[in-house]
Parts: C-alpha cells; structure tokens; sequence
C-alpha cells in the first residue's frame, strides 16, 4: 500500500511540528526555572543584605549601650570608692580625739555650756561632747542648741557637727574649715618623726 505524496507531507509536516513543540517546551520550561532561581537567589542576597545591614548598624549601638554601662559602673565605683575615703578619715578623726571634754547633764544647755565649748575649740580645733540625758532630745537638736549658746558667748560662726554616734551619745565638733581639713588628710596632724639612733647619739 502506498501513500500519496499529498497525504505524505502533511503528516510529515505534522510529525516536525510537533517534535519542534516537544523541543521547545522543555527549553522555555528550563529557562522558565532558571530565571524563578535567579529572581530567588536575588532576593534572598537582598534579604541578607539588608540583614547584615541592620546587624551592622546595631553593632555601635550595642557597643555604645555596653560603654554606657560599664561608664556607669565606673563612676559607682568611684562614688562608693570616694565615699570609703571619707568614712576611713571621719574614723580616723574619731579615734585621735580620745574622750569627751565636755559633758552635757538633764539641767540642759546653758550659755556657760557654750562658753566651755567655745574655748575648747580655740585650743583643740575638734572636740567631743558627751550627752548624759536623753531628755535633750536627739543629738542633731543637742548640736544646734550647743552651737547657739556658743556663738552668743563669742564663738566664730559655723561650727561643724563632724560626727555623732548615737550609741555613745557622743557629738564631734568643729571649728569652721574641719570637714575640709579632715578631708584633705591635715587633721588629725602626723605624728611627730621618732627620734632615730643617730639622733639620740647628736644629742
């Protein structure tokens, strides 16, 4: 059986067009993913990009904040450490003035009381006061009380209340400029130099 040359090359014709279909698809298939996968990975280096930015910039912030922080640390250290300091030098004051050498009674705080006071800050320049009666109410009120009658009797104005301690019912005074003197290490004085071996042989 033969076929006729007009019947032939239409299906021949067909035969072509649809391997060129089969050929094609696959092409605008691939070309259809690879072009999915770029769009994809320029997407996902635009994300990483931008999240790599905002990690960047959040960086200095989180350095600064830590900065901040351990600023704030460090001024709390000084501030307690300066604190210390002034506690060691009130101490120290508190302890080169031995005993009271004033002492005030239930009769109360006479002007006699300020005159006392007075002239034993013209000779020690810091002094304690010992409160026998809590009749006289708490030791601040004792203080400013005391201060009063002493400056009526001639005491210089602005004596200072240095330290108290209620559990010796005891009052540290002093002469105006103490507290800086106490701070800046002048009060209590440095003991005297001990005499040394060569010393003692000169004399």
């Amino acid at each position: 059986m033969t076929v006729c040359c007009c019947c032939w090359l239409p299906l021949h014709i067909y035969i072509l067009i649809l391997l060129s279909l089969i050929q094609k698809n696959p092409v605008e298939s691939l070309t259809f993913s690879t072009r999915r996968n770029v769009e994809t990975a320029a997407r996902y280096r635009t994300r990483t990009f931008v999240s790599s930015s905002s990690s960047s910039s959040s960086s200095p912030l989180s350095e600064e904040s830590e900065m901040n922080h351990h600023s704030l640390n460090t001024n709390e250290f000084i501030s307690s450490s300066s604190s210390a300091n002034y506690n060691s030098a009130m101490e120290k004051a508190w302890k080169y003035v031995t005993k009271p050498l004033l002492r005030l009674g239930s009769q109360g705080i006479s002007i006699k009381h300020g005159n006392s006071l007075r002239e034993l800050l013209l000779a020690h320049s810091v002094v304690k006061v010992k409160v026998n009666s809590i009749s006289l109410g708490s030791l601040d009120h004792v203080f400013i009380t005391l201060k009063e009658q002493a400056e009526k009797s001639g005491a210089p104005q602005g004596m200072e209340l240095l330290m108290s301690k209620s559990s010796a019912n005891t009052l540290l005074i002093g002469l105006p400029g103490s507290l800086t003197r106490i701070q800046k290490g002048d009060f209590p004085p440095p003991p005297p130099p001990t005499a040394t071996s060569t010393d003692m042989i000169s004399t």
